[in-house]
């Protein structure tokens, strides 16, 4: 069974690279927005996976 996302994967792909994901100073933002919105939502923890061709 083939995936829709499949199709697609170059233009994701490109996207996450150009908001300059991942890298380690866009992480750091990522976990302030993160934490932020776990407060205002009051949930305990929060995740956001971002999978790049060969990084997660």
């Amino acid at each position: 069974m083939e995936s829709r996302l499949v199709k697609n994967e170059d233009h994701r792909v490109a996207a996450l690279h150009g908001l300059g994901l991942p890298n380690s100073d866009a992480d750091a933002d990522l976990d302030f927005i993160i934490a932020c919105l776990c407060q205002k939502l009051g949930f305990p923890v929060g995740f956001v996976s971002l999978i790049d061709r060969d990084t997660q």
